[in-house]
C-alpha cells in the first residue's frame, strides 16, 4: 500500500515540525529573559554571559532589521499549514487534523464524515492547459468548495486534483447530501482568461461508522478506493 508509508511519513513530519516550532519559541523566550539553559541527557549546561550577550545582540539586530524571529516562525507555520494555490490546508496538515478527529471520535464516541473531491483531469481540454492556467482553475474550484464549508469543518488539498473535507459531528447521510450539492455546483464551465473549460468534479463519502478500520491509513485507503470506483 504505497499511500500508507506516505501518510505515516507526512504525519511524522507535521509532528516533528510542531515540536520544533514549540521548542524554538521556548528557546527565544529563555533568551529574552536571560534564562537560557541547554538540557541534554547528561545534564543541564548554562550558557556563559559572553555568549548570552552575543545571542541577545543577535535578537536585537534581527528585531531592528525587521526580520523578527517570531514573524519568521509565524510565516513558517503558515507555509507548513496552507496550500498556496487553494488556500486550503496542506496535505500534511489536513491529515494531521483528520488524525486528531479520529482520536477525538474514539475518546468521546463522536461521529465524523469525510468527503473527497477530485477534478476530472482526463479531458483533452484540461490536458492542453499550461501550468499557470491549470493552477488558476484549481484555485477557482477550491474556492467554490471552500464556500460550502462550515466553521467546524476543515478543508485541505490532498493531491494535485484532490481535496478533502473533514466534517465533525456528521453522519454519512448528511455528508452525502452536501457532497452531491457541492459536486453539482462546482461541476460547470470556468473562464480562464480567453479559455473556457468544462470541469467535472467526482466525490466519495465515508463516515467512521461505515468501517471497522479506525486508523488514518486505513480510512484514507478506503476513501481513495471509493473515489477510484466513482471515477470509473
Amino acid at each position: 500500500m504505497k499511500e500508507s508509508s506516505s501518510v505515516l511519513r507526512d504525519i511524522k513530519l507535521i509532528r516533528q515540525a510542531e515540536q520544533a516550532l514549540e521548542k524554538t519559541e521556548n528557546f527565544l523566550k529563555k533568551i529574552k529573559n536571560n534564562k537560557l539553559s541547554l538540557t541534554l541527557e547528561d545534564g543541564v549546561y548554562k550558557i556563559n554571559s559572553e555568549d548570552m550577550n552575543k545571542v541577545a545582540r543577535l535578537i536585537t539586530d534581527l528585531d531592528k532589521s525587521g526580520n523578527n524571529l517570531s514573524d519568521a516562525m509565524d510565516l513558517l507555520k503558515e507555509l507548513m499549514i496552507y496550500d498556496e494555490i487553494t488556500h486550503m490546508f496542506s496535505r500534511r496538515y489536513i491529515l494531521n487534523v483528520l488524525e486528531k478527529e479520529i482520536i477525538r471520535s474514539k475518546r468521546y464516541d463522536n461521529k465524523f464524515s469525510l468527503i473527497a473531491f477530485e477534478i476530472d483531469n482526463d479531458s483533452a481540454a484540461f490536458m492542453e492547459l499550461g501550468s499557470e492556467s491549470e493552477n488558476l482553475l484549481i484555485s477557482k474550484v477550491a474556492t467554490e468548495i471552500r464556500s460550502f464549508k462550515r466553521t467546524s469543518d476543515s478543508a485541505g488539498r490532498t493531491g494535485p486534483y484532490t481535496f478533502l473535507l473533514v466534517l465533525p459531528e456528521t453522519k454519512a447521510e448528511g455528508a452525502e447530501i452536501l457532497a452531491k450539492r457541492v459536486a453539482k455546483d462546482v461541476s460547470k464551465q470556468y473562464t480562464l482568461g480567453a479559455i473556457d473549460i468544462d470541469v467535472e468534479v467526482n466525490y466519495a463519502v465515508i463516515d467512521n461508522d461505515q468501517t471497522e478500520m479506525h486508523n488514518l491509513v486505513d480510512i484514507m485507503y478506503l476513501l481513495d478506493n471509493k473515489l477510484a470506483d466513482n471515477r470509473k
